[in-house]
């Protein structure tokens, strides 16, 4: 029988080779991955991973929602493994644990609101067009929403029916400074863009009129 001698690096690798060869893997620990912003009531889907067998006895609990089922908690088995949440409104905490034999995981979660587009200011919504005037403007509130750290762009657009909406050229601040000659009654409205999420919403519309004598 010929014995072989290794060296210690040879070793460390012959180690290895036969743990991979059997079937043995380094222990991972659990991760959690999923929206870390959510609009309450809406109902999200998260994946945990890294539980590797049925003995890492994983229990899973969300403070501030109920999972789908509306219980609090579930026990895992292996991973990966998906859940939905529903996340409660009003609440002081929003939160996804894992705690397990291999270790624990969380997820802080933070509220937002669906994308309001803003209104155009009541004093700002009927206003008459007069030939002498150099110009008129459309205020209107700021946008809200839409991401928990929300970032706005803004288009204003023009209708002469409140169907068809034509982008206006460099109108593209909070407020609407229009200038130029109009032949009918035009209404006005603002597009926001939130630009993380890509979500559009369209502020109601304010309306320049021809007034015939």
């Amino acid at each position: 029988m010929v014995k072989l001698k290794l060296k210690k690096s040879d070793r460390i690798i012959y180690l290895i080779a036969l743990f991979t060869i059997s079937g043995y893997s380094a222990v991972a620990q659990p991760g959690i991955n999923g929206p870390g912003c959510i609009i309450p009531g809406t109902v999200y889907e998260y994946r945990i991973t890294g539980l590797r067998d049925i003995s890492s006895n994983a229990l899973l609990c969300i403070t501030g929602g109920a999972l789908r089922n509306e219980d609090s908690c579930i026990s895992l088995q292996t991973s990966p493994s998906t859940v939905l949440v529903i996340w409660n409104d009003d609440v002081v905490e929003r939160k996804i644990s894992v705690t397990s034999a291999l270790g624990n995981a969380s997820l802080i979660v933070t509220g937002t609101t669906e994308l309001n587009g803003g209104a155009v200011d009541d004093s700002d919504k009927a206003q008459e067009f007069h030939a002498g005037q150099v110009s008129y403007t459309f205020h209107c509130r700021a946008a809200t929403g839409g991401a928990c750290s929300p970032e706005y762009t803004y288009q204003w657009q023009s209708s002469t029916n409140q169907i068809n909406w034509t982008n206006i050229q460099g109108a593209t601040t909070k407020d609407l400074q229009f200038s130029g000659a109009i032949t009918i009654s035009t209404f006005f409205r603002r597009v926001t863009t939130e630009t993380h999420s890509n979500i559009v919403a369209y502020s109601d519309s304010g309306q320049l009129m021809i007034v015939y004598n």
